[in-house]
């Protein structure tokens, strides 16, 4: 009788350890998962900034060279306005120094 109420004992002692056993593999393998999880948000989440990161830099040459474009063309306007005023005055004074001479001439040969 005392060795079939020690082999139920043990059962019962056996029983119980697997179930904490289990209950405690269970805890680590759920702790294993978040722990997973959470790398793999952290590694989304990296790649997602730099792939954003890489946008913006692409984003930012691009408004630079549309900038630099109409900035380039804006000069050139001015440039030539400028030119066309300078040649305007130029033309303005050649006129005038022509239209003296051709007044100092004449009244020398009337």
């Amino acid at each position: 009788q005392a060795s079939e109420r020690f082999n139920f004992v043990l059962s019962d002692v056996i029983i119980c350890q697997s179930v904490i056993r289990r209950k405690f593999a269970m805890k680590r393998y759920g702790e294993m998962l978040v722990k997973r999880d959470a790398s793999a948000l952290s590694i989304q989440k990296t790649f997602r900034g730099y792939n954003e990161l890489l946008n913006y830099h692409v984003k930012i040459a691009d408004i630079i060279t549309v900038q630099s474009t109409f900035r380039r063309k804006i000069a050139a306007k001015r440039l030539y306005n400028l030119r066309e005023t300078q040649l305007a005055k130029e033309e303005h004074a050649a006129t005038k120094i022509q239209a003296a001479f051709l007044g100092y001439l004449g009244r020398i040969f009337y």
